[in-house]
């Protein structure tokens, strides 16, 4: 995404210079995929901690505690 920020007018000094003729990308679509993506990410990490806490060897208590602590990563979301 960052690349994407950098390369989004051609030529990159058309960004801050507007006498400049330019060709920058469309604003819109790269704001859903940035917002998609970064909600996907999100979900990932915080369902793959559990497939890897309910494969441990600990009592089921410890594994709720465990699996409650990553949930409250949803306050953030």
């Amino acid at each position: 995404m960052v690349v994407v920020r950098i390369f989004q007018c051609i030529p990159i000094s058309a960004i801050w210079d507007l006498s400049v003729e330019r060709h920058c990308i469309a604003q819109g679509p790269f704001y859903i995929v940035q917002a998609v993506s970064t909600i996907l990410t999100d979900i990932l990490v915080l369902i793959i901690p559990y497939w890897i806490v309910t494969g441990l060897s600990m009592p089921k208590r410890t594994k709720i505690v465990v699996i409650s602590m990553f949930c409250l990563g949803l306050m953030y979301v």
